[in-house]
């Protein structure tokens, strides 16, 4: 078992659950951004997770598993941008209303992006949790080498 590469993994972990967290703050921060008549509405954002260095089209065998290469390095995270979705709320004397009365918002939902940065920040703290257990095996590998 290579402890170094389990680490490694969890980094991956944390980083990605890093950025799903900044996505669902800057969706929070433009909820209620009203944009302009025949403008545009700000876009949302979202964090698409995918793994990466797997071995393709093998199966681990023992002997992969006990060399350390079992194909398994972490995850990649890439920021996606949706396409601009509005929602219209009417408000007559609002200064971005239209001509009658209704005012465009990103179709963001508050709520939504709040259970996102829940997800976020359990995952991110499951990800510290495996770090720090490898860390401390590390250690006592090490307290057991020296006696």
């Amino acid at each position: 078992m290579n402890l170094f590469a389990s680490m490694a993994v969890s980094a991956t972990g944390m980083s990605a659950e890093q950025r799903r967290m900044e996505a669902a703050a800057q969706n929070i921060a433009v909820v209620h951004v009203a944009a302009k008549p025949g403008q545009e509405s700000v876009q949302s954002r979202h964090v698409r997770v995918s793994e990466f260095n797997t071995i393709p089209d093998e199966d681990p065998t023992f002997q992969m598993l006990m060399s350390g290469n079992d194909g398994m390095r972490g995850v990649a995270a890439e920021t996606m941008v949706t396409p601009a979705q509005h929602r219209l709320k009417y408000e007559p004397g609002h200064p971005l209303a239209d001509e009658n009365g209704m005012v465009s918002y990103p179709d963001i939902s508050f709520l939504d992006e709040m259970v996102n940065m829940m997800g976020a920040q359990r995952a991110f703290d499951a990800n510290v949790t495996a770090y720090m257990e490898a860390r401390t095996m590390l250690q006592k590998a090490l307290e057991i080498g020296r006696a």
